[in-house]
């Protein structure tokens, strides 16, 4: 079963090119018999020889036929591979199985190696979109004149992302509202966790606030997503803080590669 990942906008078209891809990286011969059907010819070898003599026999021949069914939506669908036929071409030093369990094995194989091409695709994938985004977020003022970090992105996105950050940089999240986003957190100055002193040593409890609980709401304005940082008692934090805030936000964008 195939579903289309996240940031793939046309997911026919990534499965077509994660099969030109595969060709190429396992030398295979894929031959389009349709839109949705494919052959494939895909050997197996043995090595005879040794040292300067080396060299590679092929043992067997299978025709297999690659199937991508797509749903009309385009969103999802399935992959499967039929064994169409079987060659033994050379005796192999090794006794092999009957036919009928190669057939099923090398189509099993081929599927999972297309899987895992599919897989490496779309992580490439990622890595050029992710070095093609801009990270937007700046110290700015709000309408009150308060100062906060901006973001350029869409603001259900800042939040899930905001998320994430606050507990690198320290912060426990004791409770969360989706719908206002904000959140209400618990900040131990100085004191670090194991997994915050092995993994997120560099951002974690660094933030110069005494200990206590705060606040952080987003909002939208004509100049994009405000992150407004607070005591729990509603001083917002000073400039000075925000912009603490803001290098060790960037630090962790940096790390995981995040977009805000």
């Amino acid at each position: 079963m195939i579903e289309k990942p996240d940031l793939v906008d046309d997911f026919p078209q990534f499965i077509e090119s994660g099969i030109e891809a595969f060709q190429t990286h396992l030398n295979l011969t894929i031959t389009p018999i349709s839109e949705t059907q494919y052959q494939i010819e895909y050997l197996t070898y043995e090595e005879t020889g040794f040292w300067f003599w080396k060299s590679k026999k092929v043992i067997e021949k299978f025709d297999l036929q690659l199937n991508v069914e797509m749903q009309k939506h385009g969103r999802s669908g399935q992959v499967y591979i039929d064994a169409v036929s079987y060659e033994l071409v050379s005796e192999p030093s090794d006794t092999i199985p009957k036919a009928s369990i190669r057939k099923e094995a090398a189509a099993v194989h081929v599927l999972n190696d297309f899987m895992l091409e599919l897989d490496y695709q779309y992580r490439v994938y990622l890595k050029k979109e992710k070095s093609e985004l801009d990270v937007t977020l700046a110290v700015a003022k709000n309408s009150s004149n308060q100062p906060v970090l901006s973001s350029q992105q869409e603001i259900a996105y800042v939040y899930s992302q905001t998320e994430e950050i606050l507990e690198q940089l320290g912060f426990s999240i004791e409770e969360e509202d989706k719908l206002l986003h904000s959140y209400k957190l618990k900040y131990n100055k100085g004191k670090q966790s194991t997994w915050d002193s092995i993994f997120n040593s560099k951002v974690a409890n660094k933030l110069d606030i005494p200990s206590g609980e705060y606040v952080v709401e987003l909002t939208t304005s004509i100049n994009g997503v405000y992150i407004k940082f607070s005591s729990i008692d509603g001083l917002p934090f000073s400039e000075e803080q925000v912009k603490q805030a803001y290098e060790l936000f960037m630090m962790v964008i940096t790390d995981e590669e995040l977009e805000l």
